[in-house]
């Protein structure tokens, strides 16, 4: 095992201890029954975390993933539960969003998004240090 297993082994374990915490806010605030609004993120940068959320976890016979909340999930779990080094990431990614081929990502149709998020999520499963954090953002919508 080497130094960077161990750094991630610990960064994991850090996170893990802090999810009760931020499970219980989350549970609280979805009992009142209301749109949560975001902690960490800007609106504008939630409005894309949402759409992101929704191509990843879509609507079948079973809400998606803006329905239940899941982007709100996140949005405590980054605040809370995540470095600096990971939040801006995230931050980055999300407002390179914003900017897609000179159109912006809400823009486009669902299948496109979908094409959209697929090449960022293949260049995040080559170590492309700037798309990782869809990878991240996927992890914390699977888990929401």
């Amino acid at each position: 095992m080497n130094r960077r297993e161990v750094l991630k082994g610990f960064g994991t374990i850090a996170l893990l201890a802090s999810f009760p915490a931020v499970l219980s806010e989350f549970s609280v605030a979805v009992e009142a029954a209301e749109k949560l609004k975001p902690q960490f993120f800007t609106v504008d940068e939630f409005a894309l975390l949402e759409e992101v959320v929704d191509i990843i976890l879509p609507a079948t016979k079973t809400p998606g993933g803006k329905a239940t909340q899941v982007p709100a999930f996140i949005d405590l779990v980054v605040k809370d539960c995540l470095g600096k080094e990971d939040q801006t990431r995230i931050v980055g990614g999300l407002n390179s969003l914003v900017n897609v081929k000179g159109k912006s990502f809400l823009k486009y149709t669902n299948e496109e998004k979908l094409s959209i998020l697929k090449s960022i999520d293949e260049k995040a499963f080559k170590d492309d240090a700037e798309s990782v954090w869809l990878r991240i953002i996927k992890k914390l919508a699977l888990i929401g």
